[in-house]
């Protein structure tokens, strides 16, 4: 007989993790076919904007991760513009009636290039942040919250490619005056 090996200690494990807790959303398909969370499925692809539920959930956190703790500062800075970006003012604004509609209304061009610029510094580079020591519902709305950072960077960062061209974020010097 084999010795186990890692993939069919995980799949056992999955086995028991499923049948404990089936009802969990990123448990829901078969162990054989789960995907595992974090991964581009889990992720808000379309950048749709977190809502108001999702920023409620948001706003019980306490103790953010450092990854988390940037998002928020991120969507005080998109929706706001905001100079204040610890996590106590995300939790303020999170709990706003007005903030999920706010995300919503947010405009590629609304967004100040030196913000965008900044932003990408924080954000680029980094994997999806960790949702492992959160509930279910916050992780969703880590996830959600990402998804629309992110796809309000790219879209922003569409909107100067397509005002400037793509090697650009200025008008080209008139030639004829330099």
């Amino acid at each position: 007989d084999d010795p186990p090996t890692v993939a069919s200690s995980t799949e056992g494990y999955r086995n028991k993790l499923h049948a404990k807790h089936s009802s969990d959303f990123f448990l829901d398909d078969p162990p054989t076919e789960a995907k595992l969370f974090g991964t581009e499925a889990d992720t808000n692809q379309s950048g749709s904007a977190p809502t108001k539920r999702d920023l409620q959930a948001l706003a019980r956190i306490t103790r953010p991760t450092e990854d988390l703790a940037l998002l928020g500062a991120a969507f005080l800075v998109l929706v706001d513009g905001a100079a204040d970006l610890r996590w106590g003012a995300f939790r303020q604004r999170a709990k706003q009636s007005s903030s999920a509609s706010d995300a919503l209304r947010l405009q590629p061009n609304s967004i100040d290039d030196a913000r965008r610029r900044a932003l990408h510094a924080f954000i680029d580079g980094r994997l999806s942040a960790n949702v492992s020591n959160f509930t279910t519902r916050q992780s969703r709305a880590i996830r959600k919250l990402e998804g629309w950072v992110r796809g309000a960077l790219a879209k922003a960062d569409a909107h100067i490619a397509d005002t400037y061209g793509p090697a650009r974020t200025s008008p080209p010097e008139d030639l004829e005056t330099v």
